[in-house]
This record gives C-alpha cells, structure tokens and sequence, in this order.
C-alpha cells in the first residue's frame, strides 16, 4: 500500500509560490466567474509576477479592474498588453473603454475604432458588440458636451440678465439724483415728479424689452440643440463619425473618402461592408448627401468633435 504521508490533501491551497503562471490564471478566471473580480486581480497579478511577457494576462487584469470601476489601472494594464503586441484586437477595446470612461473621449474613441478595424482584419467582420459600444460611447460624449454647453449658456444668461438689472437700477438711481439736470423743476415740483415718471418708466420699457430678447435668444438656442443629434445617415459606415468628404462606391454604399482610401489600401480592392470589388477610382463623389451634411454641420458645430 503506497504511503501517502506528506502528499497535500484534497482541499488544501496551494500557495502562489506553488503555482504556475498559468494555474494562476485558471483560479483568477474561477473567481471572475463568480464575479469576484478584486480577489480575480489578485491572481491575476500573481500570474504577471511570473510570466511579463504575456499581454493577455495584462487583459486579464484589466477587465476585471474595469469591473470594479478602476479605470484607470485597467487603462494601465491595457497599454502594457498593447506594448508586448501592438495590434492586439482586445487590448485596444479595453483601453479604448477605460479612457472614454474617464471622460478621455478623444483617445478613447480612437482606440475603438482601431479595435474595430484590427477584428475586421482578422475576422472579415465587424464586431457588432464593439460597434454598438463605439456608439453608446460617441452618444455619451454628444451628452456630456451638451450638458456642460447647457451649463455655460445658463452662467452666460445670468450674467446678462445681471447686467440689464444693474444697468436699469443705474439708470433709476441717476434720474431720481438732486444733481440731475435733465429736468426742469417748477415751484410746486410737479413738473419734476411728472418727468421723473416718464423717464423711470422708459428705462423699465427698455429693460424689459432687452430682457425679452435675451429670453427669446436663449429659447432658439435650446430648440437647436433638441435637434442636435445626426442623422445615421450623415455618419460613415466604417468610424461613424460625421461625414466631411463622403463617396459612394458602385455598390450603394457611402464612405468618409479618406477611410475608404485607406480600407482599400491596406485591404486591397473590396468594398468593406458588402465584399464587392472597388478600386479608388470608382468612388464617386456624394454631392447631394456633402450638402445636407455641411448645412447640419454649419448649424450643429458640436458634430464634428
């Protein structure tokens, strides 16, 4: 009967010292199914200690820190992924979501769209939850811009209907002045009353009637941007931003010329969404749609952030 004196039993932990890279990795991914993403770190970090050279164990890492709100470790983490493997598909779309969640709209959306183009690459498709995320995330930076645009027209609103106050109150003050000379007074001062009168009651008209345009001003300003969001239509297939310089391909399809450009560049001569054979040469101009965009754009300046 073979002895099994010193062997670990059944339920016993092994500690990280004990473990591979890879064990590590099994029990961070254990935990992380069962949603308990702070101790999933901890392994995870274990796994980093031994193995450096591993971009997806930084992936890893950094989606369970994204998790737990801690966007700024799981932007981190995805750059380092992104450094061992610069094309790194996942890397990209992690690092991407970090930075747009800490306002960072700019690089992040980016970082996106290359997670888009990169699996595009790979897989001959678009991922359609990476697509959808690319939205909600332009849709949410739209947001925020008009939040803090609103902001501004109301401090800029107050401080305009503060000036028309003082001013009036100004102009009240200097009317009712013994120093005033714009009056003639006669002996019984009813002259000087009546004038008094007339003139406070022109500086209120004038008040009110500037306080009336500055309301009606303000009310256009707040109708505009209930209009503000673009038309599907006006945004490219392959980045979704607003169109500048849209071209149609013989396929129906319309694209941002430079994208296209590029798609066929370095993809050879196939329309991206529908497979069929373009070459540069054939991509046509969309005077009609450049139009309606330029007209969106003249009135709506925010779409082009």
């Amino acid at each position: 009967m073979a002895s099994s004196q010193g062997a670990p039993s059944r339920g016993c932990k092994r500690s990280f010292s004990e473990m591979t890279a890879f064990d590590l990795i099994e029990e961070g991914h254990r935990h992380r199914s069962a949603s308990n993403f702070v101790e999933s770190m901890r392994y995870y970090s274990g796994a980093i200690s031994k193995n450096l050279k591993i971009p997806t164990f930084f992936t890893y890492r950094a989606a369970a820190a994204f998790m737990l709100n801690r966007f700024d470790e799981a932007a981190t983490d995805s750059r380092r992924a992104l450094e061992l493997q610069p094309e790194m598909v996942y890397g990209h779309f992690l690092l991407g979501r970090a930075l747009c969640s800490m306002n960072k709209f700019d690089e992040g959306l980016c970082h996106i769209q290359q997670a888009i183009e990169l699996g595009k690459q790979e897989g001959g498709y678009y991922d359609q939850n990476m697509i959808d995320v690319l939205i909600d995330w332009q849709k949410q930076r739209l947001e925020i811009f008009a939040v803090n645009e609103t902001a501004k027209e109301q401090d800029l609103k107050s401080f305009l209907s503060r000036l028309i106050q003082d001013d009036k109150k100004a102009e009240i003050c200097k009317i009712n002045s013994p120093t005033c000379s714009r009056f003639v007074v006669k002996e019984d001062g009813e002259t000087f009353e009546t004038e008094v009168a007339k003139a406070q009651q022109r500086v209120e008209e004038r008040a009110e009637a500037n306080m009336t345009e500055l309301h009606d001003l303000f009310m256009k300003l707040d109708i505009s941007r209930a209009n503000r969001e673009a038309p599907d239509y006006f945004c490219g297939k392959i980045t979704l931003d607003v169109l500048r310089n849209p071209v149609i391909t013989p396929s129906g399809i319309t694209y941002e010329r430079e994208t296209i450009e590029e798609h066929l560049s370095r993809n050879g001569p196939t329309d991206p969404m529908t497979g069929e054979p373009v070459t540069v040469a054939q991509l046509i101009p969309n005077l009609a749609l450049q139009e309606a965009v330029n007209d969106f754009v003249q009135n709506n300046p925010w779409a082009l952030l």
